[in-house]
C-alpha cells in the first residue's frame, strides 16, 4: 500500500444543532479526491432526525484546519445496493494532490481501511493519541487490513484485531497499490455474517458527479 496515500485522509468533524437546543460535535473520516479539488466520505452523518448541521471543517495530517461545504449527498441503504457517500469542497482551495480512484475492481483479497476511530490516531512515533490532545505534528490514521467475505463482497473482516467503529463512517478503502476502491460505511448483521459493511468498486454515480464538478 502506498504509504502517500495515508497523507490524504482527514478527520471531519461536524457541529450539530438539536431543536432542544443542545449542540455536539460528530466526527467521521475522509480523503482528499479529483486531485485534492474534493473530498469524498460517507453520507449518513449528514442526516440529522431532530436538529441541523451548522458547520463542517476537516483537519489534516499535517494539522491545517480546513472550512468545508457540502456539494453531493446521497445515502440508500437498500438490500442490493448501498449509496452512502458524501462530496464536500474546502471554502479555501487548499493543496493537495488527492488519492487516485481504482477504474475497475482489480484489487486482490486483502484491502487496507483507514479513518480516525474516535478521534484517535498514530503520531510521528507509532503511539495512539487523541487528535485534538496534539497541538501540532503529523497525526496519522489507523489502518486495518480487512478481507472480503466469501457470501456477501460488500463486508469487510479484520484479518486481525479490531478498532472502534464511531469515527471511522467515511474512511477509504485502498486496494494494495493504494488506490481508492471502496468508503467505510457501517456496521452490517445478519443471521449468518456479521461485519464491516463499504460501499464496493466506488459507485458510478459519486465518479460521474465528480467529474461533472471537475468539468466546471
Amino acid at each position: 500500500m502506498a504509504r502517500e496515500s495515508i497523507t490524504e485522509v482527514l478527520l471531519i468533524l461536524m457541529t450539530v444543532a438539536y431543536d432542544d437546543g443542545e449542540f455536539e460535535q460528530v466526527q467521521q473520516s475522509g480523503v482528499f479526491v479529483a486531485e485534492g479539488h474534493y473530498i469524498l466520505t460517507a453520507g449518513h452523518g449528514f442526516f440529522i432526525d431532530d436538529g441541523h448541521i451548522t458547520s463542517i471543517r476537516a483537519q489534516t495530517i499535517s494539522g491545517h484546519q480546513l472550512n468545508l461545504e457540502l456539494v453531493s449527498l446521497v445515502h440508500n441503504a437498500g438490500q442490493k445496493q448501498v449509496l452512502d457517500w458524501a462530496i464536500l469542497k474546502p471554502t479555501i482551495r487548499f493543496h493537495s494532490r488527492g488519492i487516485a480512484i481504482a477504474s475497475a475492481d482489480r484489487y486482490k483479497k486483502d484491502v487496507l481501511v483507514l479513518g480516525f476511530p474516535g478521534s484517535m490516531g498514530l503520531d510521528v512515533i507509532g503511539h495512539i493519541v487523541h487528535i485534538h490532545e496534539v497541538e501540532r505534528g503529523a497525526i496519522y490514521p489507523i489502518g486495518l487490513t480487512c478481507e472480503r467475505s466469501l457470501m456477501k463482497q460488500s463486508i469487510l473482516r479484520p484479518k486481525s484485531g479490531a478498532i472502534p467503529i464511531r469515527g471511522m463512517s467515511g474512511g477509504p478503502v485502498l486496494d494494495q497499490s493504494g488506490e481508492l476502491v471502496g468508503l467505510f460505511s457501517s456496521v452490517s448483521r445478519s443471521r449468518s455474517i456479521s461485519g464491516w459493511q463499504y460501499v464496493l468498486g466506488m459507485s458510478e454515480i459519486p465518479i460521474k458527479t465528480l467529474d461533472s464538478l471537475m468539468a466546471k
